[in-house]
């Protein structure tokens, strides 16, 4: 019996010996690589005026779903607000409005529909006087147009009114560039900015100019539409767009965010880490509704200058040295020898946020009685900088998983599947039974595990039944 024993010992002794020959190449011991996932900021919610803060933390907190969902409408319905109204001025020549793009990265069930919807409530409410404005414009019109229709001697035709909108969602692009041509100052607000991305192009076989135009439009360049079934000349675009989208739809639309043309770096992500589901006891008030609700009136409610243009901003003497103190150490890191390449593009267009975020924090400061309405000061200046790190730091991960292959992403399911395991290990068998990462079969579950342990992430081992698994590589994983 002893022999036994000791001849089992021996045979799995050499099962391991066998195993280790795994991790030798060319008679040097394998390095394994740490399994890397990007970390991302927290929202800088002290960039915001005290009633702007208390809304998106009393949003956030009641549903609950990560901070960031809020702030980043707050950002999107405020440039879209402010429209055409005021500008930044860093230097004589260099002007920038405070519209952005915004995009809200979440898995289904994360919660980032609601805080969008919370955020847009106060543009609803504006929509609906406009509608209701417009009835009953449109219902003097049909009576005066009856009158003179009936006698036209010596009348003039009236002009039939114009509907126009705060806001639209879910709109085509034939739709929104129409709505842009009679309402230059515009929030587009998709749940789903899928559904915007995908309609782009969708005529000559997909080599249409909707994109080309998209572009224009961030640059505040005229646009001028010219097809078959219409003509739409917009010279003075203003389109502000916040909306959600998940992270598997996000992988799956390369072509349409295109990195070649620079439309996926005008976009800023907001890609927190995804909580964990949990009760909460936290109401959002009515206090928080109507605090919001007032900086929202107060935003529509400014004026540009009598003629139409807008009321130019400039940076106090200490706002404009920070902002070239920032300017230096953002040209710095850009130009680090081991800065990489696909971020040059995001970067850039992070230069020309800086001066559209102050802009915007600014006049959350105003409308909030914080700061004055003539020069942008060095908070604003400050605020803005804590916002562009934000947006870098998720920036990063969102292009990180922009290059994630279909091997890449199982291998990082795998991975977070393992850590949950006990003594973080599974044979084939275990992951093909609870179909991780889509394994179907044992074949496929054995060619993952291969891939997995190459990287570096596991080693091959025996369980204590004796059936080979894979190991999680202690000390090479996050908490």
């Amino acid at each position: 019996m002893g022999k036994l024993l000791g001849a089992e010992k021996l045979k799995k002794a050499q099962e391991k010996q066998n195993l280790k020959a795994v991790f030798a190449q060319e008679g040097n011991e394998f390095i394994a690589v740490p399994y890397h996932e990007t970390t991302v900021d927290d929202f800088p919610l002290a960039v915001f005026p005290p009633e702007v803060r208390r809304f998106v933390e009393e949003t956030a907190d009641s549903i609950p779903c990560p901070r960031d969902f809020a702030a980043l409408a707050v950002l999107g319905v405020t440039g879209g607000l402010l429209g055409n109204k005021r500008m930044i001025e860093a230097k004589p020549g260099f002007r920038q409005y405070a519209q952005g793009w915004f995009a809200i990265v979440g898995a289904p069930g994360s919660g980032k529909t609601e805080p969008l919807a919370k955020a847009m409530k106060p543009v609803f409410d504006m929509q609906t006087k406009l509608w209701e404005t417009y009835q009953l414009e449109k219902e003097k019109y049909d009576i005066d147009f009856a009158t003179w229709k009936a006698d036209k001697r010596g009348h003039t035709e009236p002009e039939e009114p114009k509907m126009k909108f705060a806001y639209v969602s879910d709109a085509t692009i034939e739709a929104l560039f129409a709505n842009m041509e009679v309402n230059p100052n515009l929030i587009a607000y998709w749940d789903e900015l899928s559904g915007w991305l995908k309609s782009m192009n969708q005529y000559k076989g997909g080599a249409g100019g909707d994109k080309a135009h998209f572009l224009s439009i961030w640059s505040f360049n005229p646009v001028n539409i010219i097809r078959m079934a219409r003509h739409n000349y917009i010279p003075d675009p203003h389109l502000a767009i916040v909306g959600g989208i998940q992270p598997d739809v996000l992988m799956g639309l390369r072509n349409e965010m295109s990195e070649a043309d620079g439309f996926i770096h005008r976009v800023l992500f907001g890609f927190p880490a995804a909580m964990k589901r949990r009760r909460s006891d936290v109401n959002f008030s009515k206090a928080a509704e109507a605090g919001w609700k007032n900086v929202c009136e107060k935003l529509n409610g400014l004026q540009g200058h009598p003629d139409g243009t807008p009321i130019i901003l400039t940076l106090t003497k200490m706002a404009k040295t920070l902002y070239n103190a920032w300017q230096d150490e953002h040209f710095a890191e850009i130009n680090a020898p081991n800065f990489p390449e696909r971020l040059e593009g995001p970067w850039a267009k992070l230069e020309i946020y800086m001066l559209r975020l102050a802009l915007t924090v600014q006049m959350l400061r105003v409308v909030s009685g914080l700061a004055n309405d003539g020069e942008i000061d060095e908070e604003s200046i400050l605020a803005a900088a804590d916002l562009v790190d934000y947006f870098k730091s998720h920036a990063k991960k969102v292009y990180e998983h922009l290059s994630e292959t279909a091997e890449d992403k199982q291998v990082r399911q795998v991975v977070k599947w393992l850590q949950m395991q006990e003594g973080q290990s599974a044979t084939p068998r275990d992951m093909q039974m609870y179909r991780v990462a889509g394994i179907k079969t044992a074949n496929e579950a054995r060619q993952l595990n291969d891939a997995i342990v190459k990287r570096g992430h596991a080693q091959y081992s025996l369980n204590d039944q004796g059936k080979p698994c894979i190991t999680l590589v202690a000390g090479l994983l996050p908490p």
